[in-house]
């Protein structure tokens, strides 16, 4: 079955546009070798990252994922069998806080000043709303194929 897995966590440092681009070719490809798709948001001084696959797999990555000295004060925000993916045909879609509506940059900061503890049907409504926020900018930015 499909594993849902989304973290928050803060950046280490700053990471350049054309940096965080190289990485995410990088990472995409090894995404597509897992079977993994999702979604990586940066900004703010944020990660903000969605990962679907066999369940295994995603958890090897996020261990992964959490050891990287990019990332600290990693939180799970959520983790859910799905019966679809949210994001077939990106391996690693990718995109800027800067273009989400300002609600929604608002609502992940507020996430990561308050990490949830799971379940919480308020937490659970605004990550199901970033996950639409994100699918309509993704199809912006970078099309499926």
């Amino acid at each position: 079955s499909l594993l849902c897995l989304a973290y928050l966590s803060f950046a280490t440092d700053n990471v350049a546009n054309d940096e965080l681009m190289v990485l995410a070719q990088q990472f995409a490809a090894k995404n597509a070798r897992l079977g993994v798709t999702g979604m990586l948001l940066h900004g703010d001084g944020l990660f903000l990252q969605f990962l679907e696959g066999d369940g295994d797999v995603v958890r090897d990555l996020l261990a992964t994922i959490a050891a990287d000295k990019r990332h600290r004060d990693l939180v799970i925000i959520l983790e859910e069998q799905i019966q679809d993916r949210h994001f077939p045909g990106w391996s690693m879609g990718l995109t800027r806080s800067e273009c989400l509506p300002s609600a929604d940059r608002a609502a992940i900061v507020s996430l990561a000043d308050s990490p949830p503890s799971l379940p919480d049907n308020h937490v659970t409504a605004t990550i199901r709303h970033l996950i639409a926020s994100f699918q309509a900018v993704a199809r912006q930015e970078w099309p499926a194929a």
